[in-house]
């Protein structure tokens, strides 16, 4: 049995949220932490000057590797810039492995899809909604294809909307997909950000763990222990808790 700890967190807004975010880190033991995700929204308004503060700041507390997928206020045609920091892994509906602890562990990021593309999204996005609607197939390809003990989604919006209570169910298109949901079959744990509001910290669909680890909603860093046993065909027997 092989324990991996995860620390996630989304929807900084850098700078809206640095202060909320300075305590959390202050307040959380990353000590023995495997992996930071950021599941997007690091920054407010793409404003990827503040990178450089954000990773600052993780430094003080965190040495260990450092994943992100992109959100909805790092814009499209600006990945370069954010990438150009280092220290992040950028996963921009991309995959990378990672061996830790015994395990082969494959994450996949990706902004994720909505079920209705905002206004705004529709403006500077014509093709936006062809995009989304693609997304599923994409991710299960991109799953499909990692030979790995443990897969980890890191996604900006939600893929199901069973974590977005607490939010105004007349937004709930423009916070996930609804669509996305059967994909989660094909991963070990699902972890997401956007849902601001969003009362469930995590919730199991067909055994799969599903969180929402957005800074507002949960106003601290989300530390999730995962328990894995390696076999010779993959995973077996997972379990996750925080």
């Amino acid at each position: 049995m092989s324990i991996i700890k995860l620390a996630a967190t989304a929807d900084i807004h850098a700078p809206r949220y640095t202060k909320l975010f300075e305590y959390s880190l202050s307040n959380t033991d990353l000590s023995d932490v495997d992996i930071l995700l950021l599941a997007g929204d690091i920054v407010l308004h793409n404003d990827y000057r503040q990178m450089d503060g954000v990773i600052s700041k993780i430094t003080e507390f965190y040495d260990g590797p450092i994943y992100a997928c992109f959100g909805n206020e790092e814009y499209h045609g600006y990945e370069t810039e954010y990438r150009r920091l280092g220290k992040i892994v950028w996963l921009d509906d991309e995959s990378s492995t990672i061996s830790l602890n015994g395990l082969r562990i494959g994450i996949v990021g990706s902004r994720g899809a909505l079920d209705s593309p905002t206004n705004w999204q529709r403006k500077f996005r014509p093709d936006i909604k062809s995009i989304y609607a693609n997304k599923p197939s994409l991710m299960v390809k991109l799953l499909s294809s990692l030979n790995v003990d443990l897969k980890i989604v890191l996604t900006h919006y939600s893929p199901t909307y069973k974590t977005l209570r607490g939010e105004d169910p007349n937004i709930w298109v423009y916070l996930g997909c609804k669509a996305m949901e059967p994909t989660i079959a094909y991963t070990n744990i699902w972890i997401h950000g956007h849902a601001h509001k969003g009362m469930i910290e995590s919730i199991k669909i067909n055994g799969i763990p599903v969180y929402n680890v957005s800074l507002p909603a949960r106003k601290r860093i989300v530390i999730i222990e995962v328990r894995a046993e390696k076999k010779s065909r993959g995973l077996d027997g997972f379990f996750a808790k925080y």
